[in-house]
């Protein structure tokens, strides 16, 4: 492909046809009805942990389907990262009701309420921040009460690290291959 009509199928694009991009300002700090559009798990740029990457689209009038991005760690060399980021995951699976995530694709579509704060970045200007995920109706959903659950301070499993690349253990001593044994 060469040129715009190329893509549109030897089509001109009419600016007409479509509304234009607003002014993206930034969402007065408070809180706002929304839903998960795509939440996935990606590496950090390290390469030394990972990362929940989420997209929301905010549900209320005059700011409806503006987009409000977060990451939460999930693996991360610092432990403090990770801890901040087990609580967040926490909350946000308590506030969309989504108790034992085993894919982040079970997110999507799941309702719940951001509670969004102004940060000044001093690369990109004021940014929305989600400062806390809660549920649509105000109310903090019950945690899981299975008898084989474990309690609320029980330790939370260690995420998964970044895959490392690691050779074959070295046995010593009988040096025949299984196959043949």
């Amino acid at each position: 492909m060469s040129d715009i009509q190329d893509v549109f199928e030897g089509h001109e694009f009419n600016c007409d046809d479509v509304e234009p991009a607003g002014d993206y300002e930034v969402l007065p700090a408070g809180e706002y009805n929304a839903m998960i559009d795509s939440a996935e798990v990606v590496a950090t740029k390290a390469g030394t942990g990972f990362y929940l990457k989420i997209q929301f689209s905010i549900l209320e009038d005059g700011y409806n389907n503006r987009k409000i991005f977060a990451n939460i760690n999930l693996s991360n060399p610092n432990q403090t990262a990770v801890e901040i980021g087990m609580k967040q995951l926490s909350a946000l699976g308590r506030a969309t009701g989504v108790m034992k995530i085993k894919d982040s694709s079970e997110l999507i579509g799941q309702q719940l309420k951001l509670k969004l704060k102004v940060k000044d970045d001093a690369t990109y200007g004021p940014q929305n921040e989600v400062k806390a995920y809660l549920p649509v109706d105000g109310q903090a959903k019950p945690k899981h009460t299975e008898a084989a659950s474990p309690s609320a301070d029980a330790e939370v499993p260690a995420p998964k690290q970044a895959v490392e690349k690691q050779s074959a253990p070295v046995k010593t001593g009988d040096s025949t291959p299984p196959w043949k044994k």
